[in-house]
């Protein structure tokens, strides 16, 4: 390779670099997760889950100037935006330590149930439903993270509206949820890898088995709740990152997703990389040569 060629490589690798980077522009990044503070959060009513609480334990500028802030937080496992692992509903169950993290990234699909579920604050997503969205949007690719939207987030921090009762009793809860039969038809006839809620179960309230965590766990996958900002999403077009805390034997985690939404979202990166790796290589040339 002469100089003057390698030159223009250069510029060429630069322009599909500079390129690269403009798309990742166009990205939009969503963040799925509510907050954790000792106040606003809601809490599942069960005795045996710790609720959220954090304590200042340093805080500190030293004789040389040096700043320190430090704290101490307590926490259950299902507490806030956080992971369902199959160990918590299925004995012998993976635990956290164990999902793999292309399990927890990928092409999420987000369905809309808010109107049905303004009207009846117990409703069940049901196939009928998952084909009707199938029929303006395609059917559901295999290995999709399947979201169900009810818009619930938006009672995150009034324990009333979002728990359904005022009884601090979790037998009382009145919440929407997936139908047991349409999360069978999800794993068996959709394949899909990841499911996720924006409530604080993946079950309809009244459930009294918990038919939705046997069924999905049992199939070995993971799921989302206490998911926030749904509404912010398309219904197709969306690469989500679910990263939970890595507890090893845990039936839980608290969890950070969100997603990126734009044509560049699943390529702009690595492209990056490429042509890094190529610009790289070749003024490594071209300086060898010199």
């Amino acid at each position: 390779m002469t100089s003057s060629s390698a030159l223009v490589f250069i510029c060429a690798a630069t322009s599909c670099l500079w390129n690269s980077v403009a798309v990742s522009a166009d990205v939009e990044i969503v963040d799925l997760s509510h907050a954790y503070a000792n106040e606003g959060m809601t809490f599942y009513p069960h005795p045996n889950i710790a609720h959220f609480n954090i304590t200042k334990s340093y805080k500190k500028t030293s004789n040389i100037g040096v700043y320190w802030d430090m704290n101490n937080f307590c926490l259950g496992e299902h507490v806030g935006t956080h992971i369902d692992a199959p160990l918590h509903s299925i004995p012998g169950g993976r635990g956290v330590h164990e999902l793999r993290l292309d399990e927890l990234i990928g092409d999420a699909v987000i369905i809309d149930i808010s109107a049905k579920t303004a009207m009846d604050v117990d409703y069940e997503c049901t196939i009928a439903d998952i084909r009707s969205w199938e029929e303006k949007h395609g059917v559901i690719p295999p290995k999709s993270i399947f979201f169900l939207r009810t818009d619930w987030s938006k009672y995150w921090g009034n324990d009333v509206k979002y728990l359904g009762t005022d009884t601090g009793k979790h037998e009382n809860l009145h919440l929407p949820g997936l139908h047991p039969d349409a999360a069978k038809f999800l794993i068996n006839d959709r394949q899909i890898k990841l499911y996720g809620a924006d409530a604080i179960s993946i079950d309809v309230g009244p459930s009294k088995h918990k038919e939705v965590h046997v069924t999905l766990l049992g199939a070995d996958i993971g799921a989302l709740e206490n998911l926030a900002n749904l509404d912010k999403l398309p219904a197709t077009g969306s690469k989500v990152f679910a990263i939970p805390m890595k507890i090893k034997d845990g039936s839980g985690a608290p969890t950070r997703v969100f997603a990126m939404i734009g044509a560049g979202n699943t390529c702009y990166l690595s492209f990056s990389l490429v042509c890094i790796t190529l610009l790289n290589a070749v003024m490594t040339f071209v300086w060898n040569s010199t």
